[in-house]
């Protein structure tokens, strides 16, 4: 790609990339453990009723309803460490053809995900 490995490591380091790709990661993940475990304990207080009245409430109904919403949204969105992914496979893929574009598209993709943060 043109750029030296001494460049690289040294905007890897400055851009604190590691620590974003973690902190990425590790938020998206940790949110859903979390709507699962505040969905898990609202179950099981309705579970723990008795016979009969094991049902949830307007209010219970509501929150599970934006718990399940949320937990789609967060597992369905595309992350910024997709979009790296995928820009990673596209670049290798164009620099087999044309090493030229490959930069273009990396700078672009740069932009971008830059944008994203």
């Amino acid at each position: 790609m043109g750029i030296s490995r001494k460049s690289l490591c040294k905007w890897i380091k400055e851009e604190k990339w590691n620590e974003l790709r973690i902190s990425i990661t590790m938020t998206k993940e940790q949110s859903i453990k979390r709507l699962h475990k505040q969905l898990e304990d609202l179950l099981f207080v309705i579970e723990t009723r008795p016979m009969g009245e094991r049902h949830a409430t307007p209010d219970e109904a509501t929150t599970i309803s934006k718990i399940t919403a949320s937990i789609e949204k967060l597992e369905t969105d595309v992350g910024v460490q997709d979009v790296v992914q995928v820009s990673i496979k596209v670049i290798e893929f164009v620099k087999k053809y044309d090493i030229e574009k490959a930069k273009e598209i990396a700078d672009i993709f740069d932009q971008f995900i830059k944008s994203l943060l």
